[in-house]
């Protein structure tokens, strides 16, 4: 639970779990340095550790070397599957030149920091990633990250990049049209940028990048853009390969159905061999209900659509698949937030506590068809908790982190928190 200094944080905005399910990072993008009015929304993130007798702990807090108000510090995060190297990212950063993280050039330009933890459970910051050309005021650089499980390959998204090709990244002639930059790890353990990716059509404000999910090796990776068409919002997610050269390669786009606010991509995750991807759709009914729907690899290139699943209890009213949702590493288990799911207050059972939240377990059945598991709610529920909000699975699915962030964040931008909110992390 957090504390009283995180009760405006933000606390469990993200969430990123190790792969054997003992290590925790928990994302506080808004939470203060000071009290002053430009030390607002410097971010923290927060490493839970399970001992052997089952029981958590906090490990550590982490902050920016650099940190400022205003950095959104924790507005991305991911664990690689050891639980020993995070990526935070900090979309709200100022700085435009890796040698001067302390000048603040340009608002909202967005950073990259790599942590790592020793045998001791030390964590120290290791890395401050910049691109190369996302250095403009709210290119937003930071904004998703994704490391894959074996921590050698790292995807870093610019919403907010301007650029109209990753042919020319410093032509800003595309408004918004954002961008993902693949950094890679050196023998030595020194990152460095590889590639610059852009959607094959892209579009202002369509959210490229909002969405990232990559396997273990860091071969595969799949880009959202949930708001593609900008009028309507259908949704698309972009498809890359890295091939023999290291050179990573579209192979496509997948699209939902071209219903107006469909939205497909919102929340995407992929297995660790990189042949099962969840895309969620929460606008498929054209109303707060969604579904998400389950790809397979058919060959190296070619994804084919193998099930949808829906919300079991048809509520229009839950948003379902809008926000939360994560795929077992070894893809046999998937969880799927609720966040607006009305639950029955434990102390008046006669009343309803809206916008609780929920979370729906799927696994899959020997006739390889998803079938669901249980619901989960928090064991001490509140309104306006979101509960569902983020999520993510151990490997085999035995393990389970929920936040709680008591609001629905998607973008920092223009978002204020005066009030108090109902957040919590709920640990299975």
């Amino acid at each position: 639970m957090p504390d009283a200094d995180q009760l405006k944080s933000i606390f469990a905005a993200n969430v990123s779990m190790s792969a054997d399910g003992k290590t925790v990072a928990v994302a506080a993008p808004f939470e203060a340095k000071g009290p002053g009015f430009f030390e607002n929304d410097a971010g923290a993130v927060y490493i839970y550790q399970r001992d052997q007798a089952g029981y958590w702990t906090s490990q550590a807090k982490i902050t920016a070397s650099n940190q400022d108000g205003f950095d959104w510090f924790g507005i991305g995060i991911s664990l690689s599957d050891d639980g020993k190297t995070l990526v935070v990212g900090a979309s709200g950063e100022q700085s435009t030149q890796v040698d001067q993280p302390d000048r603040n050039d340009n608002d909202a330009v967005g950073a990259a920091y790599i942590f790592e933890a020793d045998d001791k459970g030390k964590w120290q910051e290791t890395a401050y990633l910049k691109s190369s050309s996302s250095l403009d005021v709210f290119d937003l650089f930071g904004g998703q990250v994704e490391i894959s499980g074996d921590g050698q390959t790292l995807a870093i998204a610019a919403i907010g990049h301007d650029a109209l090709s990753a042919d020319d990244p410093l032509d800003n002639s595309r408004s918004n049209s954002g961008g993902v930059y693949i950094f890679q790890r050196a023998a030595d353990r020194q990152w460095a940028q590889k590639q610059f990716l852009k959607a094959t059509v892209p579009e202002g404000d369509a959210g490229f990048g909002y969405t990232l999910a990559m396997d273990y090796t860091g071969s595969h990776l799949a880009v959202g853009m949930p708001y593609s068409h900008p009028t309507y919002r259908y949704g698309q997610v972009y498809l890359y390969r890295k091939n023999e050269t290291g050179l990573w390669q579209s192979q496509g786009a997948l699209s939902g159905v071209n219903r107006p606010v469909a939205e497909f991509g919102s929340e995407i995750d992929m297995d660790s061999r990189g042949e099962t991807l969840a895309i969620s759709m929460p606008g498929m009914n054209g109303s707060a209900t969604g579904v998400v729907r389950i790809y397979r690899r058919a060959s190296q290139n070619v994804w084919e659509l193998s099930e949808e699943i829906h919300d079991p209890e048809l509520n229009m009213y839950s948003d379902f698949a809008q926000r939360g949702l994560s795929l077992s590493q070894d893809g046999q288990v998937i969880a799927i937030g609720a966040t607006a799911t009305e639950v029955a207050d434990p102390l008046n059972p006669n009343q309803q506590l809206s916008k609780a939240g929920a979370a729906f377990i799927f696994r899959l059945d020997e006739q390889q068809a998803w079938q669901q598991s249980v619901i989960l709610h928090a064991k001490e529920s509140k309104s306006d908790a979101y509960y569902g909000h983020a999520i993510d699975l151990s490997e085999d699915g035995r393990a389970l982190v929920i936040g709680a962030s008591g609001i629905n964040l998607r973008s920092p931008l223009s978002l204020q928190v005066n009030d108090n909110l109902n957040s919590s992390v709920v640990i299975y």
